[in-house]
């Protein structure tokens, strides 16, 4: 599910765009290093997710 998401969108970009930059960082360093860890990767997805809704335009 995380990699058709990114797929569709460009996620990184839109929780750049959208979050802060401690949440930002969070994610990329989370994205690099834990892409294994299901709960993270839940997380990451749940963030990305709510960020492609709140850019429609981007993500069509």
């Amino acid at each position: 599910l995380f990699y058709l998401h990114k797929s569709k969108c460009p996620s990184l970009y839109l929780v750049i765009d959208i979050g802060p930059e401690e949440v930002m960082m969070y994610i990329i360093v989370n994205l690099n290093r834990f892409q294994t860890e299901k709960e993270v990767k839940n997380l990451i997805m749940i963030v990305i997710v709510n960020a492609c809704f709140q850019s429609l335009q981007i993500c069509q």
